[in-house]
């Protein structure tokens, strides 16, 4: 926080189950072996790191709903948000 602004790109629970599946080269979210987790262990897994991890993310200066607009939807809502800041 000290070097720069932080944005936070909330995307839900569904949405990022469904942009992660199968998806190599995540150590996070692959099994010990490196594999891909099934969709059960791996919404059990972004589950458990968003529980911990939410709270950090909440105290990012700026929080844009990323999952039901498109990326230029997205940085629209940055830019817009950079304007409210103090």
């Amino acid at each position: 926080r000290g070097s720069g602004l932080l944005v936070y790109l909330q995307v839900p629970l569904e949405i990022l189950i469904a942009r992660l599946r199968g998806r190599g080269g995540r150590p996070m979210i692959a099994a010990d072996d490196g594999t891909p987790l099934g969709d059960e262990q791996l919404r059990e897994r972004i589950i458990s790191l968003l529980r911990s991890r939410e709270p950090l993310y909440r105290q990012a200066d700026i929080v844009v709903d990323a999952g039901s607009q498109s990326p230029a939807g997205t940085v629209s809502a940055i830019l817009r948000s950079l304007g409210t800041l103090p």
